[in-house]
């Protein structure tokens, strides 16, 4: 049997309330769980859903002061429970928007692998 084999472009950073990154995807706030250089997680519940074959997203990502308007496009949904996980790729970034999102996964990293010497 063949399976199909995910592959991660990025390291992905958990993201917690203390970290004010927020984000809504079409004009709706969502629970983000994580971060990376060129993608976003976030948690959802049926009867809500995403569709992977749908239209691009508009996604609000806020990072600290600085909010970003961005294009999504979802690349997979997964159960958890009673929730569903949902990886969206942030597409056509800008070099701004790219700096500013680069900035703050480097600045979660550096905390959660700070030493605690």
């Amino acid at each position: 049997m063949n399976q199909e084999q995910v592959t991660r472009h990025s390291f992905r950073l958990p993201v917690s309330g203390l970290d004010e990154v927020t984000v809504k995807i079409n004009g709706r706030e969502r629970e983000i769980f994580n971060l990376s250089n060129h993608g976003i997680g976030v948690r959802f519940r049926p009867p809500e859903a995403f569709d992977p074959e749908g239209p691009p997203l508009a996604v609000e990502l806020k990072l600290g002061d600085v909010d970003l308007r961005l294009t999504g496009k979802v690349v997979h949904i997964s159960r958890e429970g009673n929730d569903y996980l949902c990886g969206i790729d942030l597409v056509d970034l800008d070099e701004t928007s790219r700096q500013h999102l680069l900035a703050h996964v480097a600045r979660l990293r550096a905390q959660l692998f700070k030493s605690d010497e």
